[in-house]
């Protein structure tokens, strides 16, 4: 049998006996009889009053309580000690008053301490609900008790459910109380209790200066220690707000729930937050593996604690129904701290005199509660009383402790850090030193390459300018060349006393005059202007041979002939080269057709092609004026072909086909240019 099972059974034991004793003096409880006012400011109610503990968890209506078996109310300090299976306990109280004057009112004020949720009835109706977190705060006698008035001659039974968390009960024993003396008591304590007030607002404040400086250190920096230290600070602060709020009535509306909201419901998330900065500072993860599982676990722990926690705010109600689970939900915390603690003996931070000094510090300073409460009972003066004998004083101030020590550390951490930038610094300016040396060799070996390239730079622009010397020299050859053929044109009209002809013949002459002499000075022309300039040259000959020659120039669509430019005078040798050397040896004369395609997406193809009689029937007929044409015309552009190539490094080419009929005889010459424009 477990130690629990052997309180329930003692419990039992002792709730018959008092039953029984409760039986043998019967339902007739004496009342306390009081002649209008009370005899004295303060009179005890302990003898007056009757006890029940509900076991069964705040589940039995005031109709059930009635009829169980109360006792003689009964309180020592050690019955807050005792082990209960819920995590709630609800004594119920129950007492007689009689106000036996025949005229004057009773007003008294009924006082049993602080609990959770406080609540009266007066024969059986009920009639006020007090406590901690019991909204509004309007009863003008506080929180904790409530205003009690009764009529002359008469009298009432009083139930009272004092509910609250096993861990955090302090109930006192009843009193009753005049409405003078409790306000002239709760003064005295409030103004005695007025450097308590100040401290723990300055630690408050200082959590929270620390925390929202911290915040804005990871706002700048995006180091998350400086998240979890103001996460821990603020969080930190919380619970020292709360019991300042509970502690002196303040009033301020803090998550409200069923059974009480005290400094305990923090501590879980409250130590997770302390776990990840102190792991994070240290580097546990990577320092030291086995000790960081260790943590790991535990912080998994408190994250659950913390959610639970968590669900019981938000909800008002407790997650578990088995009070151990409340009695050791701190053990965990614990651990952390000790196993924290070793971490940071065995790390080699040099943060470790600080972080060792502020975990230290939260050690003592909230084991020290327990030491006070035992030497320093009722040996000091009342104001010196109120801080050593309440504990939560001592928490407050390890937190602020602990969150100095840090602030310490992160601010060392931080010299650190700037240290080490000025070490990588200096490192940085020597490395940067020997880096301009090395590039500085590197400089004067790449000045020498470059004054050789200019050099050759150089030559090669004398080459270029040479190339475009020749190349002005070879236009300035090929246009006397247009000049001889059409003269001639127009000396044939002439001495046949043609005049109209001579004159249209004239006109054209004289725009292709205009014509040559433009794109003579021209590097380049537009592929529309060079097609205007051979159209003008084939027309006059077509003029000149009395029609037997025609021609056709074709541009494939999609070719923008304004926008594409090539070298001036390239295509016309070759249409005179097919006119002389094709044509003119037929006596029907023939067609000179001159195609324009896209032969890629950055060269055109231009084709011209005659149904003369061929190169070599050209050869056999052994024209002397041919050959002077070819030898002239042709090799010109052969020669203008090599420089522009070498000039503007280009691939322009030039293919002759000989043409053959289908029956297999000379069908003229096809000559195709390829230009990249």
């Amino acid at each position: 049998m477990n130690n629990l099972s052997i309180i329930r059974q003692r419990s039992r034991i002792l709730i018959v006996l008092w039953g029984l004793l409760g039986l043998s003096v019967g339902w007739a409880q004496q009342p306390l009889l009081v002649p209008g006012h009370l005899s004295a400011p303060t009179v005890p109610l302990a003898g007056y009053t009757y006890s029940y503990e509900d076991l069964s968890g705040d589940t039995l209506p005031l109709v059930v309580i009635q009829k169980q078996p109360f006792v003689p109310y009964h309180y020592t300090i050690e019955d807050k000690a005792r082990i209960f299976p819920h995590p709630l306990i609800i004594h119920w109280l129950r007492f007689r008053l009689q106000n036996t004057h025949p005229t004057d009112t009773l007003r008294c004020v009924f006082n049993t301490g602080m609990n959770a949720n406080l609540k009266i009835w007066a024969d059986g109706q009920l009639v006020a609900t007090r406590g901690e977190m019991i909204r509004p705060y309007s009863s003008p006698v506080g929180r904790a008790a409530q205003l009690l008035v009764l009529p002359p001659n008469t009298g009432h039974t009083y139930y009272v459910r004092q509910l609250d968390r096993v861990r955090l009960t302090d109930p006192l024993p009843p009193v009753l109380q005049t409405e003078y003396e409790h306000v002239l008591v709760s003064y005295m304590r409030a103004g005695l209790a007025l450097p308590l007030l100040a401290s723990l607002c300055f630690i408050i404040g200082f959590l929270f200066f620390v925390s929202l400086f911290a915040a804005y250190q990871f706002y700048l920096l995006r180091d998350r220690a400086f998240l979890y230290y103001a996460l821990y600070a603020f969080l930190g602060a919380m619970p020292v707000l709360v019991m300042v709020n509970f502690r002196f009535g303040l009033g301020l509306p803090l998550f409200p729930m069923a059974f009480g909201l005290r400094a305990e419901h923090f501590s879980p998330v409250v130590m997770l937050c302390y776990g990840l900065f102190i792991s994070r500072l240290i580097d546990l993860k990577n320092t030291d593996l086995r000790l960081w599982r260790v943590v790991k676990a535990l912080l998994w722990v408190l994250a659950g604690l913390s959610v639970m926690m968590e669900f019981q705010i938000l909800t008002g109600r407790l997650l578990f129904s088995d009070n151990r689970v409340y009695i050791y939900e701190g053990l965990p915390g614990w651990l952390l701290v000790m196993a924290l603690f070793v971490a940071v003996w065995r790390s080699k931070t040099p943060l470790k005199p600080y972080l060792l000094l502020g975990i230290g510090g939260l050690a003592v300073l909230f084991f020290f509660p327990s030491v006070s409460t035992l030497y320093f009972d009722k040996l000091l003066p009342m104001r010196m009383d109120l801080f050593l004998n309440y504990p939560p004083f001592f928490m407050a101030l390890g937190l602020g402790f602990d969150a100095l020590c840090f602030a310490f550390a992160l601010a060392y951490r931080s010299r650190l850090t700037e240290l080490e930038k000025a070490q990588l610094q200096i490192q940085y300016t020597h490395e940067l030193e020997a880096e301009l040396n090395r590039r500085t060799g590197e400089i004067e070996t790449q000045s020498r390459l470059l004054e050789q390239q200019h050099l050759q730079q150089a030559q090669d622009v004398f080459d270029r300018r040479v190339a475009e010397t020749e190349m002005t020299a070879l236009r300035s050859q090929m246009n006397p060349h247009f000049i001889f053929n059409c003269l001639n044109s127009i000396k044939l009209y002439a001495t046949q006393n043609d005049a109209e002809k001579a004159s249209d013949y004239l006109s054209k002459f004289s725009r292709l005059i205009r014509l040559v002499l433009e794109n003579s000075r021209s590097e380049r022309v537009t592929l529309q202007n060079e097609l205007d300039t051979l159209r003008l040259y084939l027309e006059m000959e077509a003029m000149r041979f009395k029609e037997k020659l025609s021609f056709q120039i074709r541009v494939e669509p999609g070719i923008d002939a304004q926008f594409l430019e090539l070298p001036p005078l390239l295509l016309q040798p070759y249409v005179e080269n097919a006119i002389w050397h094709g044509l003119m040896h037929q006596p029907e004369g023939g067609t000179v057709m001159i195609q324009v395609v896209q032969a890629q997406y950055n060269c055109i193809s231009i084709t011209i092609s005659d149904d003369g009689v061929g190169r070599a029937r050209a050869a056999e007929l052994k024209s002397k004026s041919a050959n002077n044409r070819k030898s002239f015309g042709m090799k010109l552009t052969s020669d203008r072909i090599a420089l522009i190539n070498q000039l503007y490094q280009t691939q322009t080419s030039v293919v002759i086909h000989d043409l053959v009929t289908a029956d297999g005889l000379a069908g003229g010459t096809e000559v195709v240019l390829t230009i990249p424009v």
